[in-house]
């Protein structure tokens, strides 16, 4: 199909868009990153309007096979959160058991109708979001955050053999006292967004409590070694958070946030290499659309009509869907396209953002505990062009949901017929003729 006609015109005024980006990159270096009269808001704001969704289109019609449970572990003590599948083992998940300081990792093989419970996990901090990583003989896992900066950590494994047995975990990395030659920062701390390894290299993004210079701002750390040893590639003063890294075409990314004046390091950005030892600004998530500052938390790889994208998570107050960043390849400032603006009235943002093997693109919409929005929404939008989104269910947003978080602190799992998004078993929804 293609891009729709709205999405082909934000294209094929990219070179006006980014002459506005310029234009704008000026003013948030002076401060204006929240103001929405000004001129490049306006014009850029005006190349958006026809992205509004229209009538659903009989395309758009889904069979009917969602559903959305909350499977017990054995023994029943406590929730589970899924963090990883096996890449060893088809169809085996591990997951972490709650209910006490990280409780117990264990696995199913049967998409959560049984647990197998095998190790405690490693200790540091009080409950938190972990992110769990395979690559080579190891498994990688994070711990925290918890309650203060500094108490989040990384451990490192042997890989579990087939019957899940042989994990002891050595930590690796700790904020409170770092390797040698590292400096971290007083506001620091760990997230689901965290972690991201390809072969080798490990890479951590801090999420700093802070709010930017006075802190220091998030830094990304890279091993080139399986975590034996640590660098301090990067550091981002002029930002509040870090929000996800993941790899792309062998390079980290990352996503920063939260507006706020001067936060001129806001939005995404690349490595240049594997060492992440250079990087360049994407895109400036500044960029006001509709009044709103547009900045990403999660985000995935994506292909849209042969072109290689990036799919994003919109953050903060408002109900947009994802955002498409039109290009993997290693230059500099491109200007977004958002699909569409949500049918829905109650106030979000995006997590969990996942592009599932039947092609369609699955999200949560969620008013963060009902922090920032009455409501959470569980949403899908049809491939290959994703100029349509579906609400699958809505419910109050509360913090019980575990939709508060996203990449960014949970992960979307898919394992067969389900998507896993932490100890939330939804079964996923298809399109009439997938």
């Amino acid at each position: 199909m293609g891009f729709t006609e709205g999405q082909l015109g934000h294209l094929a005024k990219h070179d006006d868009i980014d002459a506005l980006t310029a234009t704008h990159t000026s003013q948030i270096a002076s401060g204006d990153v929240t103001d929405p009269a000004s001129a490049a808001s306006i014009s850029l704001s005006a190349t958006l309007a026809a992205s509004t969704v229209g009538p659903v289109p009989a395309s758009a019609a889904v069979q009917g096979l969602y559903s959305r449970t909350f499977p017990t572990p054995s023994p029943a003590t406590g929730g589970i959160t899924v963090l990883a599948k096996d890449p060893s083992i088809a169809g085996r998940l591990w997951a972490q058991r709650e209910g006490t300081i990280y409780g117990s990792l264990g696995y199913t093989d049967d998409n959560g109708d049984t647990w197998t419970l095998k190790v405690a996990t490693p200790a540091g901090g009080t409950a938190g979001t972990p992110s769990m990583k395979f690559s080579g003989a190891y498994v990688f896992i994070t711990q925290g955050p918890g309650s203060t900066a500094r108490d989040s950590s990384l451990w490192r494994s042997p890989a579990p053999d087939a019957n899940g047995d042989g994990l002891v975990f050595t930590k690796i990395f700790d904020l409170a006292a770092p390797p040698a030659g590292i400096t971290t920062g007083d506001a620091s701390i760990f997230k689901g967004g965290c972690l991201d390894v390809n072969g080798a290299n490990v890479y951590l993004l801090e999420y700093s409590l802070g709010t930017g210079a006075s802190t220091g701002g998030p830094q990304l750390y890279h091993s080139p070694d399986y975590g034996a040893t640590w660098y301090s590639r990067k550091q981002w003063a002029n930002c509040k958070h870090g929000h996800d890294v993941r790899v792309i075409n062998a390079v980290p990314w990352v996503t920063l946030g939260d507006p706020g004046p001067g936060l001129t390091d806001l939005g995404l950005w690349s490595a240049t290499n594997a060492s992440a030892t250079t990087w360049i600004q994407r895109n400036l998530f500044g960029e006001e659309i509709g009044g709103n500052t547009c900045y990403g938390i999660g985000f995935i790889p994506i292909t849209i009509s042969g072109i290689p994208m990036i799919a994003i998570e919109a953050d903060g107050n408002r109900n947009f869907g994802p955002l498409f960043y039109p290009s993997q390849d290693l230059t500099g400032l491109k200007s977004i396209v958002p699909a569409f603006t949500m049918p829905i009235t109650n106030l979000g943002s995006m997590r969990c953002l996942t592009l599932t093997s039947d092609g369609n693109l699955m999200w949560l919409h969620t008013g963060e505990g009902g922090s920032i929005g009455p409501m959470d929404s569980v949403c899908i939008s049809r491939g290959p062009d994703f100029s349509v989104p579906i609400v699958l269910e809505t419910m109050p947003s509360t913090t019980s949901n575990a939709f508060a978080g996203g990449r960014g602190t949970r992960e979307p799992i898919e394992n067969g017929d389900y998507i896993w998004i932490g100890a939330n078993r939804i079964r996923k929804e298809k399109f009439l003729g997938q």
